[in-house]
Order: C-alpha cells, then sequence, then structure tokens
C-alpha cells in the first residue's frame, strides 16, 4: 500500500531555514554569514536525517523549567498564594517546584 501522504519534508527544511536565518540576523550577523550558516547547518540536517521523520517535542520541559525558574526567582517566602494564582498551579505543586530548586 502506497504511503499517499503530502510530503512536508521540503517545507520543514525551508521553514527551518528562514527561522535560523532570521535569528541569526537578529543576533547581529550579517545576512550572508547568516545564509551561509543556515546552508551549512541545513544541509547537515537533510543529510544526516533525510528520509527520516524525527519526533520534535512540543517543549512542555523547557518551558516548565523556564516557568519554575522565574517562581523561584520571584518567591519572596510570603506569596505563595500570589505565584500559585498567576501561574496556575496548586500549592503543592509550587511546594514541589521550590523544594527542587533548593528554596524550601
Amino acid at each position: 500500500m502506497a504511503n499517499t501522504a503530502p510530503r512536508q519534508d521540503p517545507e520543514f527544511l525551508s521553514d527551518l531555514a528562514a527561522k535560523l536565518a532570521a535569528l541569526l540576523v537578529e543576533e547581529g550577523l550579517p545576512r550572508e554569514r547568516a545564509d551561509a550558516i543556515t546552508r551549512m547547518h541545513v544541509e547537515a540536517i537533510r543529510r544526516d536525517w533525510g528520509g527520516l521523520r524525527p519526533y520534535i517535542s512540543m517543549g512542555r520541559a523547557l518551558d516548565n523549567d523556564k516557568r519554575d525558574a522565574e517562581i523561584a526567582r520571584r518567591w519572596n517566602g510570603t506569596n505563595a498564594r500570589e505565584l500559585c494564582r498567576e501561574f496556575q498551579i496548586s500549592e503543592p505543586h509550587l511546594r514541589r517546584i521550590l523544594a527542587g530548586r533548593g528554596k524550601l
């Protein structure tokens, strides 16, 4: 049975290249250098992973880590309810976060 799903790899690589080049330019690289670095990385991805369909996570662990760092930074010992409300977490979860970051 043939796979009839439309191929999305070219669009993925093109989107990746555009985003990477834009980020490099934002960081101050000249457009020509950003494009050269982008081509090098996209070509390596195509060469190493071409034909595969790697899973790309939604990055929730990274998001949670950033959130937890912000909670720990803002913790003053008396603002548990405020932090729980703002970050939409329970007080037991707040305590686990703070304990994990050495704040309790």
